[in-house]
C-alpha cells in the first residue's frame, strides 16, 4: 500500500507497506475523546465490529499531541487531551480509502503535534477589522450553515483560531448579535477552535460604524468634562491624542474595563485582539510618549520608552488591568470562564515592521524585554507583525526576540502577507512557507484565509502545523539578511515565483483542492486560482501588479471603493476626481486600466472552471457535499460579479482621464461628449445595482458582507462621475470624505 498523503504533514510517521482491511470499528474508551471527534468517527463504527479502535491517554509535553498505531485488527489512538483526538481523527480519515465496501488503512505509526499553540486564519474581508466572508447574503440559516461548515474545515486541517469580527466591543451590534455570537463560539469550542474578535483599547482609527461600540475620549470628568490630549503625536492629528489614550485616568480605565467585561460576558469569545495606539516605530513611540499629560508624567516620570517607569512599564500595567477585568467573567449557565476560555492578544504600541533597520529592531527588543519583565500576567500574548531577517546575516529576528523576553513570555504574530487584501488579493501564493521563520513564537495568526480562500486555508495549515518538516518544502535559508531575503519573499507573495512543490501537478495546491472537492473537480479548482505572472510597474518598490488571478472576493485592491484599493492607497497616485489630480497619477492608473480586460477574462474563465467543478465535486471529506458544491457556485458567481465591476472600473478610468484632459484644454465639445458618457454610465451602474440591493435584505453582517462591497464600488464610481459633472458645470470640486470618522 503506498504511503498516504496527509495534510498537514505529521511530525513523525512510518509505514510497513501492509494494510488493515475492515468494514467498521468498535470503539473502546470513547469517553476520553472530545465529542466532536466521536461524531467524525460515527460513520465507521459498529458495536459488533471485530476490528477494534482503542482510545487512550498520551503523556507528552505538547498538549495537542497524538499518536496513531495501526496494526492487524486494531487501531490505537492516544492523545494528550480530548481535543487532540480531533486532530488524530482528522489524520485517520485522510488514510481511509474505501474499496468494494471495505476500508483500508496502512499499517504503521504516526506521532504528531503542532509547532504553534494557536494556528489561525482570517475570515474577515477587511484585514482584521470587519466584513463577514461567511455571509453569502442568504439569511441567518445560510450564515450558520456556512459558518459551521467553515469550522469543520478548519478543524479538519488542524487550525484552531480564526478572526471573525471587529472592530469594537459592542455586544449589541444589532438585535440578536450577542446570542448569535455565543452560539457560534460554542460551536467553535466543540471543535477546539477559538473565534477571535478585534477592537481597540485606544485610538479607534478604524472604528467608524455606529454599530462598532463605544469610543472613549480623554476627559477630566465624565460624562461632560473637558477633553484633553495625552500620548498624542506630531505625526498624527490633534484629535488622535484625545481618543482614549490617557493611561492615568482611572475613570477612563474603568469604563474601558466595564466595556470589555460586558462584551466578553455577552459574546463568550475564544480570543481577543486588542489594538492600542497605532505605533510601529521608535520615532512614533517617542513622539507619543513625550506628549503624555501631567498626570501620566507624575505616574511614569521617565521619558525613556524602554523603562519600567517609562512607556514599557506603563503599558504593562495597562495590559494587566484590562486582562484582570476580562478574567472576571464567568457564565454559570454556559460554563464559560474567560480566564480559561479566552486568549488575549495585546497589539501595539510597537508592533514593528519587517522592513525596519537593525537599530530599530534593537529598540523593539529592549522594549519587549522591559514590557515582559513588568507584566504580571504571563498568559497575555504580546502580538507583533511578521519579521524575518535583519541587515546583517544571522538567525531570524524572532529568535532574537525569544532570547530577549525569555521562555515564559507568550508571543504571537499576525502575519499580514499575500491574499489579505492589504498587500494583494491573490487567492493562492507560496509565502505561507515563510512561517518557518516564526518558530520562536507561541502562536501565529495569518491575515489571509477568508471563506473564499479554502485552498489557502489548507496551505496555511500545512506550514502552521509543521513548518520545518513539511512534505511540500520550499528552499528557504536558515540564516540570511533583509537585502537578500526580502526580494525573494516578495516574489513569493506576489506570485512571481511559483514553486513546484506548491503549484506543480502533484503539488500542495492540487492536493488540498483534491481533498476539498474530489479527484475530478480538484484540478479544475486549482487551475482557477493559479496566479498569472505580470511585469512590475515602475517604480519597482510598489511590486505591482506582479500577478493577476481571478477576482474574488469583491473586497479587492483592483476595484475602487475598497480602502486598500490601488487607486487610492498611495497618496502620490491617488486616482479620483480632485483639484490636484495630475498626469502622473493618471498614468499610474492607466497602467492598471490596461490590465483590467485581461483580469476580467481570467475571472470569467475561473467562473467556468468553478461551475464545471460543481458537477464533478465528490469530496472525500466527511462533510456536507451540498455545501461543497454551494461553495463552488458562490465562487463562480463572485467571479462573474467581479468581471462586471472591472469593466465598470475601466469605463470610469477612461472618463476620468478624458475629463482631466478636457479641463486642461477647455474643449467645450469634448466636455459635452464626456457628459453624455457619464450619464450613460451612471444609468448602467444604477441598473446593475438593483439586484445587488435586493440581495442585501438578507445580509446579517453590519458591514454589508461581500455584496455590500460591490455596492460601495458602484457608489464610489457614481459619486466620482457626479463630481466630474459638477466641476464641468461650475468649476467647483466636491470634497472627498476620508476613512477615519474623526
Amino acid at each position: 500500500m503506498p504511503k498516504p498523503i496527509i495534510i498537514p504533514t505529521p511530525q513523525h510517521s512510518e509505514f510497513s507497506g501492509q494494510e488493515l482491511e475492515f468494514e467498521s470499528f468498535r470503539i473502546e474508551y470513547g469517553e476520553l475523546a472530545a465529542p466532536y471527534a466521536l461524531e467524525l468517527l460515527q460513520p465507521f463504527c459498529d458495536e459488533a465490529a471485530p476490528a477494534l479502535l482503542v482510545l487512550e491517554g498520551l503523556s507528552h509535553p505538547n498538549s495537542q499531541a497524538y499518536e496513531i498505531i495501526i496494526r492487524s485488527r486494531q487501531v490505537s489512538i492516544r492523545a494528550a487531551e480530548p481535543n487532540a483526538f480531533i486532530y488524530a481523527v482528522s489524520t485517520l480519515l485522510q488514510m481511509l480509502p474505501r474499496t468494494k465496501g471495505k476500508f483500508l488503512l496502512p499499517e504503521g505509526r504516526i506521532l504528531d503535534y503542532p509547532q504553534f499553540k494557536y494556528r489561525g486564519v482570517n475570515w474577515n474581508l477587511l484585514v482584521e477589522c470587519r466584513g463577514w466572508s461567511q455571509d453569502s447574503g442568504e439569511g441567518e440559516q445560510a450564515l450558520l450553515a456556512n459558518f459551521y461548515n467553515g469550522l469543520d474545515l478548519l478543524a479538519f486541517f488542524k487550525l484552531n483560531a480564526v478572526f471573525v469580527d471587529g472592530v469594537g466591543w459592542n455586544p449589541e451590534r444589532f438585535s440578536g448579535y450577542a446570542k448569535l455570537m455565543r452560539t457560534l463560539n460554542q460551536q467553535a469550542r466543540r471543535r477546539g477552535i477559538k473565534l477571535m474578535f478585534s477592537g481597540y483599547n485606544a485610538g479607534y482609527g478604524a472604528q467608524w460604524q455606529d454599530s462598532d461600540g463605544p469610543v472613549f475620549r480623554n476627559q477630566h470628568s465624565y460624562p461632560d468634562g473637558a477633553i484633553y490630549g495625552c500620548l498624542g503625536s506630531e505625526m498624527a492629528s490633534a484629535v488622535a491624542g484625545t481618543m482614549g489614550t490617557c493611561l492615568s485616568n482611572q475613570a477612563l480605565k474603568r469604563a474601558k474595563q466595564q466595556n470589555l467585561i460586558e462584551f466578553v460576558r455577552a459574546v463568550e469569545p475564544g480570543m481577543l485582539y486588542i489594538h492600542g495606539l497605532d505605533i510601529s516605530s521608535q520615532a512614533q513611540a517617542i513622539s507619543s510618549w513625550t506628549a503624555r499629560c501631567p498626570r501620566c508624567r507624575q505616574r511614569w516620570p521617565n521619558d525613556e520608552i524602554n523603562a519600567a517607569d517609562g512607556m514599557a512599564g506603563a503599558f504593562a500595567a495597562f495590559y494587566d488591568e484590562l486582562y484582570e477585568a476580562i478574567c472576571e467573567v464567568k457564565n454559570s449557565s454556559s460554563g464559560y470562564q474567560a480566564a480559561r476560555d479566552c486568549v488575549v492578544n495585546m497589539v501595539s504600541p510597537n508592533y514593528s515592521s519587517h522592513t525596519e533597520n537593525d537599530a530599530e529592531w534593537q529598540y523593539h527588543l529592549e522594549y519587549f524585554y522591559v514590557l515582559a519583565s513588568c507584566l504580571h500576567h504571563q498568559e497575555i500574548q504580546l502580538m507583533l507583525r511578521e519579521q524575518f531577517f535583519g541587515e546583517q546575516t544571522g538567525l531570524p529576528r524572532f529568535e532574537q526576540l525569544r532570547q530577549a523576553v525569555g521562555k515564559n513570555c507568550q508571543l504571537s504574530v499576525v502575519y499580514f502577507s499575500s491574499g489579505s487584501g492589504f498587500y494583494n488579493n491573490l487567492p493562492v501564493t507560496a509565502d505561507a512557507a515563510c512561517i518557518r521563520y516564526f518558530t520562536a513564537m507561541d502562536s501565529v495568526i495569518a491575515g489571509s484565509g477568508n471563506a473564499f480562500q479554502e485552498a489557502r486555508q489548507a496551505i496555511l495549515a500545512e506550514y502552521l502545523w509543521n513548518p520545518t518538516g513539511s512534505n511540500y518544502p520550499i528552499e528557504l535559508p536558515s540564516q540570511s539578511n533583509s537585502q537578500e531575503f526580502l526580494p525573494y519573499y516578495y516574489d513569493l507573495c506576489h506570485g512571481r515565483v511559483q514553486p513546484a512543490t506548491v503549484f506543480g501537478p502533484t503539488g500542495l495546491l492540487e492536493q488540498v483542492c483534491t481533498l476539498l472537492y474530489g479527484v475530478a473537480a480538484g484540478p479544475l479548482v486549482a487551475s482557477a486560482q493559479r496566479p498569472e505572472a505580470q511585469s512590475c510597474f515602475a517604480p519597482e518598490q510598489y511590486q505591482k501588479p506582479s500577478s493577476l488571478a481571478a477576482l474574488f472576493p469583491l473586497h479587492h485592491e483592483l476595484l475602487p471603493g475598497f480602502c486598500f484599493s490601488v487607486f487610492t492607497k498611495i497618496s502620490r497616485f491617488k486616482t479620483l476626481w480632485r483639484p490636484d489630480l495630475n498626469e502622473e497619477a493618471l498614468e499610474f492608473a492607466g497602467k492598471y486600466a490596461a490590465l483590467l480586460p485581461r483580469l476580467a477574462e481570467i475571472s470569467r474563465q475561473a467562473s467556468v472552471h468553478f461551475r464545471q467543478a460543481v458537477f464533478l465535486c465528490d469530496s472525500p471529506l466527511p462533510f456536507s457535499p451540498e455545501h461543497r458544491r454551494a461553495h463552488l457556485e458562490r465562487l463562480a458567481e463572485t467571479c462573474i460579479q467581479g468581471a462586471s465591476l472591472l469593466e465598470f472600473t475601466q469605463a470610469w478610468l477612461s472618463i476620468l482621464a478624458s475629463a482631466w484632459k478636457q479641463q486642461q484644454q477647455k474643449e467645450v465639445l469634448a466636455g459635452q461628449q464626456i457628459a453624455v458618457q457619464i450619464e450613460e454610465l451612471l444609468q448602467q451602474l444604477t441598473q446593475y445595482a438593483i439586484p445587488l440591493q435586493s440581495r442585501t435584505v438578507k445580509v446579517i453582517d453590519p458591514s454589508g458582507a461581500d455584496v455590500g462591497q460591490a455596492l460601495r464600488t458602484i457608489e464610489f464610481i457614481k459619486q466620482d462621475l457626479k463630481n466630474i459633472l459638477v466641476t464641468m458645470s461650475n468649476g467647483l470640486y466636491q470634497e472627498n470624505k476620508g476613512v477615519n470618522w474623526w
